[in-house]
């Protein structure tokens, strides 16, 4: 139809090969305006955080699917002070460690409660097996983290206070 109206031609234009227009040829030039956008830096915080939402939201599951009253937890306690730390532009050393220590004291404590409904209600299925798969990658990622050291106490050489 578009041949009657005269809008298309059989006749192809001669090919010309762009290389005679084009300079620097060992050179590449990128547009920056296609980018990805969704891209993601994890970090340890990042990770442990996601790790630990996902337990509490099995935990608030099975909890309820149990009919028991859902194990308190600090968890909109780390949230915030998380979500503070997401906030800011650079964190300091202490600030990176004392949250990274908070999220572990957290993900062990939800683990614990995971565990200890788990004992208790044997008889009913407290997670499911999308749920169960989740919980044991955590538990695993979480038995990997590095333990906090014990700091060993050094006790002073008392002093004599007379003379040598």
């Amino acid at each position: 139809m578009a041949e009657s109206f005269g809008l298309v031609s059989n006749r192809r234009a001669p090919k010309r090969g762009r290389k005679p227009y084009m300079k620097d040829l060992d050179t590449m030039y990128t547009d920056a305006t296609c980018y990805e956008s969704k891209m993601r830096y994890p970090t340890d915080q990042k990770l442990l955080w996601e790790c630990c939402e996902r337990v509490y939201k099995a935990m608030c599951e099975a909890s309820g699917r149990l009919g028991i009253r859902r194990p308190r937890t600090k968890s909109l306690d780390v949230e915030k002070a998380n979500l503070g730390y997401a906030k800011q532009r650079k964190h300091s050393k202490s600030q990176t460690r004392g949250l990274t220590r908070r999220l572990l004291q957290m993900l062990g404590k939800l683990l614990k409660v995971i565990r200890k409904m788990e004992r208790e209600h044997a008889d009913a299925v407290a997670l499911t097996d999308k749920e169960r798969k989740t919980i044991d990658i955590v538990t695993n990622m979480n038995n990997a983290a590095p333990k906090k050291r014990s700091k060993s106490v050094h006790k002073r050489p008392t002093r004599s206070k007379g003379k040598n």
